[in-house]
C-alpha cells in the first residue's frame, strides 16, 4: 500500500493524505482493508470513498496500459467502478474463460448486450467491430481491496502471456 501511495500520492487531497497517515498507525489493518471499512474507521464521506475507488481504477488502468494488445474503452465520463477493455485479436469470451479458470470473473462486452454480438456501446464509441467483439468489463466496488487488485493484475498478466507471449512493453 505504501508503494502505491508513493506512486499515486500526487493525486490525493489533503484529507486523503491525512486518512492515509492515520492508517499507517494500524499496521495490521492492511490485509483486510476495504474502502467501506476505511470509511467507517476514519468517518469519511462517500465522496472520499468514490475517490478511493477511482484510485483503484487508476492502478488497474495504469498497469493495463503497459500491455500492447490491450485497448482501454473509457472516456472522461466513465464511472470508476467499471473498467472496460478490449484485447486485439482475441475474443473476450476466450480471455474471460482463462481468467475464470484462475478464479477471476469478468463480464464480456457491455451490459444489456446479446451474447455473441459486438458491444453496441463500444462500437458506438470507437466504430471498430473487432474491438466491440473483444471487450469485457472489470468491476470494482467499495469492498474491493488493494490486495485483490494486485491478485487480479498478476492473474491478468499470466493469462495475457498465455495468449500473447512476452507480456508488457
Amino acid at each position: 500500500m505504501i508503494k502505491n501511495f508513493q506512486k499515486h500520492g500526487n493525486h490525493l487531497t489533503e484529507l486523503e493524505i491525512e486518512c492515509f497517515n492515520k492508517l499507517l498507525a494500524f499496521h495490521d489493518l492492511e490485509p483486510s482493508l476495504t474502502i467501506s471499512s476505511l470509511a467507517d474507521t476514519l468517518n469519511v464521506s462517500t465522496t472520499t470513498i468514490f475517490r478511493m475507488v477511482k484510485k483503484l481504477n487508476y492502478k488497474i488502468v495504469d498497469e493495463l496500459k503497459e500491455y500492447p494488445q490491450v485497448l482501454l474503452n473509457h472516456t472522461e465520463c466513465s464511472l470508476p467502478h467499471v473498467i472496460n477493455i478490449s484485447l486485439k485479436g482475441i475474443k473476450a469470451t476466450k480471455f474471460a474463460e482463462l481468467l475464470d479458470h484462475q478464479g477471476v470473473y469478468v463480464s464480456t462486452k457491455t451490459s444489456c448486450c446479446p451474447a455473441e454480438t459486438p458491444s453496441k456501446m463500444i462500437y458506438a464509441l470507437f466504430h471498430d467491430r473487432g474491438r466491440a467483439l473483444s471487450s469485457f468489463r472489470i468491476s470494482l466496488s467499495h469492498l474491493t481491496t488493494e490486495k485483490e487488485i494486485d491478485e487480479f493484475l498478476a492473474i491478468f498478466s499470466q493469462c495475457y502471456k498465455e495468449c500473447f507471449g512476452n507480456g508488457k512493453i
